[in-house]
């Protein structure tokens, strides 16, 4: 209900909505159902390979039973746009936690969304 609100009450055709979770089951569990629900445009933010790839130093290994609940959420229509990234979760059986990019920043990692690391 508080994200239906605070949908209806911004979507204004100039704001651009997006969900930041864990790069994992959970995250991208979130986010198909508000994606699917509520704010059908939503896009992921910091969710994708790239962010894998970047702090890989973080990645927490998945087993089997995990990979197919990944598998099973990549052939969702509202996760198109996520394949690449579910893709690379599956084949190299990885997660990723939020975490990470505090983590990655701490160390010198810079990433897009934060151009000034601390260090």
């Amino acid at each position: 209900m508080f994200f239906e609100k605070l949908y209806t009450a911004a979507n204004n055709g100039e704001v651009g909505f997006y969900h930041w979770g864990d790069i994992d089951l959970g995250g991208f569990s979130i986010f198909y159902r508000l994606k699917k629900n509520i704010i059908p445009e939503l896009k992921p933010y910091n969710m994708g390979k790239t962010d894998l790839e970047t702090y890989g130093e973080y990645l927490i290994p998945i087993n089997g039973k995990y990979v197919e609940k990944l598998s099973q959420l990549s052939s969702l229509p509202e996760l198109n746009g996520c394949l690449d990234t579910l893709r690379y979760m599956i084949d190299n059986k990885v997660r990723l936690e939020q975490e990470a990019f505090i983590l990655g920043q701490s160390d010198g990692i810079v990433t897009e969304a934060d151009p000034n690391p601390i260090n």
